[in-house]
C-alpha cells in the first residue's frame, strides 16, 4: 500500500498513514489505517465501526482521491444509529474534498 507523510510534525518526526483506496460501499474497522481515499466510480458509503468498539480518539481522513464526488456522492454512516455530529449521515458531495472523523468512544465527530 501506498504511504502519506503529510510532512514534520511538532516534534519533528515525520507521521506517516497507510493509504487505503476504496470504490465500493464498506464498512470501516478499528484496525483499518486513518487515511481512506475513495476513488468512486458510483455513489458509495463507508459506515463507520460502531463508537464505543472503536478506540477513543480513532480518526479517519477520507478524501476523494479523483475528483468525483461531485457526480458520485460519499455518504459516511454510522453504525447502529449512531450519529455524525448529530446528523445520521455525513455527505461528501465536492470534487476533491476531504473530511476528518474521530470518536470520544461514544459518538463520531466531524474535525
Amino acid at each position: 500500500m501506498p504511504r502519506y507523510s503529510p510532512g514534520s510534525s511538532g516534534g519533528g518526526g515525520t507521521v506517516s498513514y497507510t493509504l487505503t483506496s476504496y470504490n465500493t460501499h464498506t464498512t470501516l474497522t478499528n484496525e483499518m489505517p486513518n487515511v481512506i481515499a475513495v476513488a468512486a466510480t458510483a455513489s458509495l458509503t463507508l459506515t463507520l465501526p460502531d463508537a464505543s468498539a472503536a478506540t477513543t480518539g480513532k480518526r479517519y481522513y477520507i478524501k476523494d482521491v479523483t475528483g468525483s464526488a461531485g457526480s458520485y456522492n460519499i455518504t459516511l454512516s454510522g453504525s447502529s444509529n449512531q450519529k455524525i455530529d448529530g446528523l445520521d449521515t455525513y455527505v461528501i458531495s465536492s470534487n476533491w474534498s476531504a473530511v476528518g472523523i474521530t470518536t470520544d468512544g461514544s459518538h463520531w465527530y466531524v474535525i
